[in-house]
Parts: C-alpha cells; sequence; structure tokens
C-alpha cells in the first residue's frame, strides 16, 4: 500500500466521560458520517464504572442485583450493540471507531480490530491468543480485550475495550460476555507492573492506522 492510497483518520480524544453522554455523542458522529460531511474519525475514552448490557444480554447477565449495581456507583445501560453485557471503567481504554466500511464485510473489520488490540499487546511482551467465533483478545487464557459493534448505514460504531489497568474484579458482578467461567486480566496484571495510558493510546492509534490503511490527521 503506498502513502498516496492511505485515508485520514481524525482521532477524538475525549478523555474520561459517562457512558451515556458519550453514546449520544457517537450517534452524532454516525448521522455526519452517514452524510459523509465528516472523515472516519476514531474516537478513545475512559468511562466512569459501568455496565452496558448488548442485544443480547439482559439483567439475567448480572450476578448482583441492578439496584446493588446502581448502590455501589456503577452506571447500568442497554444499548444497541452486539453482544451481552460486560463492563467499562478507569484504567480501561475504549475505542469507537465511527467509520465508513469500503468493504462491506463484518468479519474483516471484527478481524481488525482484533489485530489492533494484538499488535499492543505484542509490543509489550505478550502473547495474545484469539479464539474463532469469539470476538475479543486473551492473555493466558484471560480475557483483556472485548469487542462489540453495532454499523447503521455501513457506518461502524461502538468497538473495543482494553483493559490496561483495569481492576478485574469490576466483572465479577456480571457474567462476561453471557460465559460464566471466563476470567478476565489486564494489562498490568500479565505485565507485573505499571504502564502509561497515553503510551497506550499511542501504541493504539498507530496500530489501527496499520491495520485499516489509514494515516493520522494532523
Amino acid at each position: 500500500m503506498t502513502l498516496s492510497s492511505l485515508k485520514e483518520l481524525e482521532v477524538l480524544n475525549w478523555g474520561r466521560l459517562e457512558y451515556g453522554e458519550a453514546f449520544l455523542n457517537q450517534k452524532k458522529l454516525v448521522e455526519e458520517a452517514i452524510a459523509e460531511s465528516s472523515p472516519d474519525r476514531l474516537v478513545l475514552v475512559e468511562h466512569p464504572p459501568v455496565v452496558t448490557l448488548g442485544r443480547s444480554g439482559g439483567l439475567e447477565d448480572l450476578r448482583i442485583s441492578k439496584e446493588t449495581l446502581l448502590r455501589k456507583g456503577i452506571g447500568l445501560h442497554r444499548v444497541d450493540r452486539g453482544g451481552m453485557a460486560t463492563f467499562h471503567g478507569p484504567g480501561q481504554l475504549v475505542a469507537y471507531p465511527i467509520i465508513k466500511l469500503q468493504k462491506r464485510d463484518l468479519h474483516v473489520y471484527l478481524q481488525g480490530l482484533q489485530e489492533t488490540a494484538a499488535s499492543v499487546l505484542r509490543g509489550y511482551g505478550l502473547e495474545p491468543e484469539c479464539k474463532n467465533g469469539n470476538p475479543g483478545v486473551w492473555v493466558n487464557g484471560a480475557k483483556v480485550a472485548s469487542i462489540g459493534i453495532a454499523v447503521r448505514r455501513w457506518v461502524t460504531y461502538h468497538g473495543l475495550a482494553l483493559n490496561v489497568s483495569t481492576d478485574p474484579e469490576w466483572f465479577s458482578w456480571i457474567v462476561p460476555c453471557g460465559h460464566t467461567e471466563e476470567k478476565v486480566t489486564s494489562m498490568e496484571k500479565a505485565l507485573g507492573y505499571s504502564i502509561d495510558m497515553g503510551e497506550v493510546k499511542e501504541r493504539f492509534i498507530e496500530a489501527f492506522c496499520r491495520c485499516f490503511g489509514y494515516t493520522q490527521e494532523m
């Protein structure tokens, strides 16, 4: 692929933002992309503690009551992405690509998301694993990245969550992605030392651009 064939990508860093507000912002970006009035975008964000239930999920995916969850200060949202229950919170890098799929193949898109996360993990000396038919990335048998997407008129939204320093204990209150025996980890837990979120973001952007054929818009 030559440099001239690369597409431009606008990266939006939203810092830490409440999930509901971020979702409304995503929908606005999707509308702009459908109207072809904006470039492809990659949103990076951290959320305060929140559980989201995808199209296949329900309250039965909670291991504690909804009321107990809310008393603990954890939000709860039903959303239109694929998949079941997942957790977002501090120390987790959440990526929402808002891009117009030129190749209308969701399998290829999911593979690209997995490879983006796997590339970041390999850069830290970790050995990522992927499972056929089960979106996500694992390290040492424990899930470190979750994927749940939605597509509207071939514009993507929702996306990927990478546990950088997230406390895996948060996930004990849900059935992660419908798998009762699923173990969850973070990059820091797997590495045994602290890493910088800003550096992980930069590596993620580089890997995403490489996997999807973008050059970052300055």
